[in-house]
């Protein structure tokens, strides 16, 4: 009887040095700190909701050049990324 626990265990042993091995997962390198800052996406002050040309003047040089400063972080982002 000792004899065929010892002889399961030899093959449960053995076998389990066989068994593929999960191979390592790549770590992610850590977000440039430049890219990891929030989008500051300006909010319209009251004044200029009720004026046209405010308006427009606003999203000419506050808005948009804040969504292109997001949409280039977004892209530095996935560039960064590992393949």
């Amino acid at each position: 009887m000792i004899r065929a626990a010892i002889l399961v265990a030899t093959a449960v042993l053995a076998g389990c040095d066989t068994m593929p091995r999960i191979p390592n997962t790549p770590q992610v390198p850590p977000i440039p700190a430049h890219l990891a800052t929030p989008c500051d996406i300006p909010q319209p002050p009251p004044e200029v909701l009720g004026d046209y040309d405010a308006t427009d003047a606003w999203l000419l040089d506050a808005l948009l050049p804040a969504l292109a400063d997001c949409a280039l972080k977004v892209r530095g982002l996935q560039q960064a990324w590992p393949k």
